[in-house]
């Protein structure tokens, strides 16, 4: 699934183009950047925007809900010890 990324939400979480692994927190259908998963998620640039790809059978399996946006929070605004990610 192709999502959309705010730049800004990307630079301020101090992410860089690549693959990440997140795990899933079901009960607020939350992504968590993670050092190991088997739940890849990869963030690309495209015509300078920002872009993530979370694989389709992770968000069915998981119930996440289908959206166009992937909204990531910063542990510099949340106070979290993670980044979290919710698709909208």
């Amino acid at each position: 699934m192709k999502l959309k990324v705010r730049k800004d939400e990307f630079e301020r979480a101090g992410l860089n183009e690549g693959i990440y692994f997140v795990e899933v927190v079901e009960d607020v259908d939350e992504l968590r950047i993670v050092k190991k998963s088997d739940i890849p998620v990869r963030f690309y640039s495209e015509d300078g925007k920002i872009f993530a790809d979370i694989p389709d059978d992770i968000v069915r399996k998981h119930k996440l809900l289908d959206g166009e946006e992937l909204e990531i929070i910063s542990p510099k605004d949340s106070g979290w010890k993670h980044i979290a990610m919710y698709i909208h």
